[in-house]
């Protein structure tokens, strides 16, 4: 049951991390039509600005809009998307799926090549013949965290008050389907 052996949406693999976006706008072109391209949640905002005909957003707001991609479904709004879970961060580009893990002994790293293994199963992270891959993809994530990390001037980031969490006891907390505790972490670590 679920993927690669885990349930629910709590891993870095194509089935955890694709959400469904379904979206019609006057004069869409595209109306029931699929498409390929890669989004991430972060580009909602500007896209429908784009579609609200709404004057730019300020530049802190980050993200890229895919509204010609309502006009032609073969264009893309982004060439890679990245994906957080705890302690990794995964690229997902046409082609490949390049993960990255932290404080993860044995699993540093994970490469697989969605053409041949749309399922994510053989990790070719090791393998000779995907070597000048890796190097190309190791800093595109790097590149996306640190812009979407990068306080803002003028902006005052205020972390969620742990107290209004149930069962926080001064914790951040992380509950399942029936309201028990998943995980726990200490609110020094905001």
């Amino acid at each position: 049951m679920g993927e690669h052996g885990y349930y629910q949406k709590g891993t870095l693999f194509e089935d955890s991390d694709r959400v469904p976006l379904i979206l019609s706008a006057p004069g869409m072109s595209t109306r029931g039509q699929t498409t390929e391209a890669i989004v991430e949640m972060i580009d909602f905002y500007r896209t429908l600005s784009d579609l609200a005909d709404m004057p730019d957003p300020e530049p802190f707001v980050l993200g890229e809009s895919f509204a010609a991609v309502l006009g032609n479904a073969e264009l893309s709004a982004r060439p890679d998307a990245i994906t957080q879970l705890g302690n990794g961060y995964s690229l997902r580009t046409p082609r490949y799926r390049y993960t990255q893990w932290t404080n993860a002994p044995g699993m540093s790293n994970e490469l697989y090549d969605r053409l041949s293994d749309p399922a994510e199963m053989v990790n070719l992270v090791n393998d000779p013949v995907y070597a000048d891959v890796i190097p190309a993809l190791r800093n595109r994530p790097n590149a996306g965290i640190t812009k979407t990390t990068t306080p803002v001037d003028g902006l005052k980031f205020i972390p969620p008050d742990p107290k209004s969490r149930p069962y926080s006891g001064g914790q951040l907390v992380e509950l399942g389907l029936a309201g028990e505790v998943q995980a726990t972490w200490p609110t020094t670590t905001l």
